[in-house]
């Protein structure tokens, strides 16, 4: 087989290439069942984690007053529809390349800075007084001491500091993408996709309701 410093064990190619070259390396009967098992589970994994980003997605769309009074059979084609189309480019020859920017360079940090700005809101904007009422709407009694201390301190430090080293692990930003240089545009299109959701965070905390 190939040697180990000239696998790609980083990211994608640790369950992609790494991995199923050593199921490769197995007896026949051996790889084909490890390589069948192996493979299911990642699609079950993939369908478990789309029926939650999914019905995220139709959750929301179905609050906006566009799609309100849509039958939600309408919403929920439309939603698949659109994802199926917006992954179309990673079944291409370039797919890699596509899959490594949206998570190495547009999921990281747009997660931790919508988390971070989610916990700040919830913490010191809604205020401990918020959290007591909604812990006594849904169990009945004010919500732990405990709780809240992780809730208002080491949470925020814990989200910010994986942000923090988030940033440093994709530093230089971007110049590289795997063997290749990431264009111009790339870079445009990852920033906009790293920072974009914490624009609109802030400006849904600064545009009041209709």
């Amino acid at each position: 087989g190939a040697p180990i410093d000239k696998l790609d064990l980083t990211g994608f190619g640790i369950t992609f290439v790494a991995y199923t070259q050593g199921l490769a390396s197995f007896p026949n009967i051996a790889a084909q069942a490890f390589s069948v098992v192996f493979f299911l589970m990642i699609i079950t994994l993939g369908i478990d984690t789309q029926i939650g980003v999914t019905e995220a997605v139709i959750t929301f769309a179905k609050e906006t007053p566009l799609l309100a009074r849509a039958p939600t059979w309408a919403v929920t084609v439309l939603t698949c529809v659109s994802f199926w189309a917006l992954s179309l480019p990673c079944t291409t020859d370039a797919g890699y390349f596509w899959v490594t920017l949206l998570w190495d360079y547009g999921n990281f940090m747009s997660m931790f800075i919508v988390a971070g700005f989610g916990l700040l809101g919830s913490c010191y904007f809604a205020g401990l007084g918020w959290h007591n009422h909604a812990s006594e709407l849904l169990r009945g009694k004010r919500e732990n001491w405990f709780l809240l201390f992780f809730w208002r301190v080491v949470n925020p430090i814990l989200c910010f500091a994986l942000f923090g080293i988030s940033a440093v692990s994709i530093s230089p930003y971007p110049t590289s993408l795997a063997n290749g240089v990431l264009p111009l545009g790339g870079q445009v299109l990852s920033g906009f996709m790293n920072f974009a959701p914490a624009v609109l965070t802030v400006l849904a905390i600064l545009i009041p309701p209709l």
